[in-house]
């Protein structure tokens, strides 16, 4: 573990608090005469009629706020405000790398707007498809809350926020995940009901539904590993030719085998797999909630094995751990904006952006600020009975980070690090300072800046290594003075990106890459 006694540096910004302002009315009643009451009369009736007329006409708009929606649209504009009402583009255009995409706006969750000419846009789907290349669309139109209808270049835009319900939202029960080797997932059914194996004496027939999961080579060769759910494992070569998946979002995919990395199946006895990963069937979203991701209970290895390259001794012996229940996570780190807008003060060094992650925040900052974050989402109704945010355990940390993998880093192994830019701003591309959030490629699971940025606190007290064997819902005590940290940051090399790299640092620790992310979950009885 490297553990970090930093001193605190003290952020030269002071606090701004908005000046109390008072209105005095005079409650004292007064009648004007009987001319001017006749008239205020007849602009009354008028105004009724006036508005009901209002009312039909905008009955007849094509397209208008459904009142399913549970709450509005919202763009992020790059100066850091936002707008609420409703994206009326019904259809947003992705050139990927295996083909142009036309996703439906009823299916999308969030949309993440590039900042530079070769910085990739990606779109995250109400079912947690995650697909990645350029929009096409060079304009958005969106109606705000005001009814003002508005055209807006893209240019304008960070990232657009869609809260509608959609019967795309779900995957079908015969629905597998397929993991592109771009960093892109998606579930969908495969065509037919067997896959045929040709091997070197006589091609075998393999029903899909005994199937686990199916992992291809890299390159050419098209070489593949079948997994059953008995364990059994057969090699084979893939057919030279295109896979066409039906996606669950209404769309039909072609691919070619070599953009394929792997094929989980979630048809099991009882419990899906996803990522390599077994969920428990019943833990389900209970709902939506702008900028977090559901992360369903499972299980998975915490920690990195012995050959891992640039391991820590702390970050063993490599343990099992069960996550009884599921929880939602910020999509990105916690941005300058939305500290500011809870704490009314900014302690970071790196000033100027409000979509920086917010830094220099000491731990009891951070669980203050998911206090108060709970405490208005209350107040205003838009949080479950007996949840609330806060911190992530470290075991919930990296099974998020992970998203179903076990390599180095979520990406894959990466040995000569020539992908970790693409997903982590750490001290090879970050130029000495943070980014905007989500400026970097997601994981699988669409979580950005998990590798690099800035570190992120965890609820744990520090510990010298992992408890071993098979944990449940793992949480070290938070004894002492020191916390957990996770994801490498900005200031770090690659190496501190890894997925079981560990940090750890005093409680009272400002430093210019530590922030954090947060998690809704259940209050513990």
């Amino acid at each position: 573990m490297n553990s970090h006694p930093r001193n605190d540096r003290q952020s030269p910004m002071g606090h701004s608090k908005e000046a109390n302002r008072a209105c005095a009315l005079d409650a004292s009643p007064r009648l004007p005469p009987a001319s001017i009451r006749f008239v205020m009369m007849l602009i009354l009736v008028f105004g009724a009629i006036g508005l009901c007329w209002s009312q039909v006409q905008s009955a007849t708009l094509p397209i208008s706020l459904p009142s399913s929606s549970p709450e509005p649209d919202e763009l992020w504009f790059h100066q850091g405000e936002s707008q609420f009402g409703q994206l009326e583009t019904e259809i947003l255009h992705l050139q990927t790398p295996y083909g142009l995409l036309g996703l439906p706006a009823g299916a999308i969750r969030h949309v993440q707007l590039s900042q530079g000419p070769h910085l990739l846009d990606s779109i995250l789907t109400a079912n947690s498809n995650r697909f990645s290349g350029f929009l096409t669309d060079r304009t958005f139109e969106f109606r705000s809350a005001a009814q003002t209808n508005l055209v807006l270049p893209r240019e304008q835009i960070r990232r657009i926020t869609l809260n509608r319900l959609s019967s795309n939202g779900t995957n079908s029960p015969k629905s597998c995940w397929i993991h592109l080797r771009n960093g892109d997932l998606c579930s969908g059914i495969l065509p037919g009901d067997s896959v045929q194996l040709p091997g070197p004496q006589e091609t075998q027939t393999i029903q899909i539904s005994e199937i686990e999961s199916i992992s291809f080579s890299e390159g050419p060769s098209r070489r593949i590993e079948v997994r059953l759910l008995e364990g059994e494992s057969r090699q084979g070569t893939w057919p030279d030719r295109n896979l066409e998946i039906a996606l669950d979002i209404g769309l039909t995919l072609s691919l070619h085998p070599t953009r394929i990395a792997r094929i989980s199946r979630q048809l099991l006895t009882n419990a899906p797999v996803v990522g390599g990963h077994r969920f428990a069937t019943n833990d389900l979203a209970p709902s939506h909630f702008p900028g977090m991701v559901w992360i369903r209970a499972g299980t998975f290895t915490m920690g990195s094995p012995v050959e891992e390259a640039d391991r820590d001794l702390d970050e063993g012996p490599l343990t099992q751990v069960t996550l009884t229940r599921g929880f939602w996570m910020g999509v990105r780190e916690v941005t300058q904006a939305e500290y500011q807008a809870i704490m009314n003060t900014n302690p970071s060094l790196f000033v100027g952006d409000p979509q920086r992650p917010v830094e220099k925040v000491r731990h009891r900052d951070a669980r203050e600020y998911c206090a108060r974050l709970t405490q208005q989402h209350q107040a205003e109704g838009r949080l479950p009975e007996h949840h609330a945010y806060r911190l992530p355990t470290e075991a919930e940390w990296e099974y998020a980070c992970r998203a179903g993998t076990s390599t180095r880093f979520s990406h894959g192994n990466d040995p000569e690090l020539r992908q970790l830019e693409e997903y982590a701003w750490f001290n090879g591309n970050s130029n000495s300072s943070t980014h905007p959030v989500g400026t970097r490629k997601p994981n699988p699971w669409g979580l950005y800046d998990t590798q690099g940025n800035v570190l992120e606190w965890c609820l744990d007290g520090s510990t010298s290594e992992l408890p071993g064997n098979t944990v449940v819902d793992y949480q070290a005590p938070a004894e002492g003075i020191l916390r957990i940290a996770r994801g490498g940051s900005w200031l770090y090399d690659a190496k501190a990106c890894r997925s079981a790299n560990r940090d750890s640092y005093s409680e009272s620790t400002r430093s210019s890459d530590l922030g954090f992310r947060i998690v809704l979950a259940p209050v513990e009885p």
